[in-house]
């Protein structure tokens, strides 16, 4: 089959429940790492529902994700290599001298080639062009754009750089985001359930955030800010092709 940006994406042994069938979120698109590519979604929409997020040992977790059909039929589709939900050391850009505890939320996964195909582009057809980070200065200026497996394309508006406490039920404990990017979708909801793991790009198709939480009825959703991504990761969103 072809992988690409938008699919749904989920644990394929052991998903948690979702409303009606296993929890799933959305394949965002590709990072790299030299020119090897690689899916990017959220932790939360792979996740084991038999392990906690802390539980996940880089390359020893070696779970497989699956996207799901129209029959709810799950097809793998590639290798959980890394998950995260906290980088241990990380520099604040506002702020270079200090380090500290950053949550994330986000997984990388290593597709099968062998057995599938790759498509790069984000529905509707838009190539990705690398990261940009926004500060809380651009708020009200930069119109953005998703496309989640739940609502599909929706356009909204950046509206600053945001904290943020949640949690993850069942779970108790509370997980504070110390630097988010905010979206509001306008007189429309920007995401919900199912599009976590959305790219939200600028309008020169870079990528400002990873969506990992939205608040549907005040129309608000908020992204993982790419630079900790690539800290944490290790990879670029910028493909090789793009000099």
């Amino acid at each position: 089959m072809e992988i690409s940006p938008g699919l749904s994406i989920l644990n394929a042994v052991n998903p948690p429940p979702g409303q009606f069938g296993p929890a799933f979120g959305t394949i965002g698109g590709f990072v790299y790492k030299g020119s090897t590519p690689f899916l990017l979604t959220c932790f939360h929409c792979i996740e084991n529902a038999a392990l906690n997020f802390d539980d996940f040992v880089p390359d020893e977790t070696n779970d497989t994700a699956a996207t799901l059909l129209t029959d709810q039929t799950r097809v793998p589709i590639g290798t959980i290599i890394d998950a995260r939900m906290t980088i241990t050391t990380a520099q604040d850009p506002n702020d270079p001298a200090v380090s500290k505890n950053i949550n994330l939320d986000i997984a990388l996964i290593e597709p099968n080639i062998a057995a599938n195909t790759l498509n790069f582009n984000i529905p509707v057809n838009q190539a990705v062009t690398g990261s940009r980070i926004l500060l809380d200065s651009d708020k009200g200026s930069v119109n953005v754009f998703k496309y989640g497996n739940k609502t599909f394309g929706t356009s909204g508006t950046f509206i600053g750089i945001s904290t943020i406490n949640i949690t993850y039920p069942p779970r108790p404990e509370i997980r504070y985001f110390n630097r988010v990017v905010m979206v509001s979708g306008g007189s429309h909801a920007f995401a919900e359930g199912g599009d976590s793991g959305a790219f939200i790009l600028d309008e020169n198709n870079a990528v400002v955030g990873v969506l990992f939480l939205a608040d549907a009825p005040n129309k608000i959703a908020y992204g993982i800010c790419p630079d900790l991504i690539e800290q944490a990761l290790g990879v670029t969103f910028k493909p090789p092709t793009l000099t």
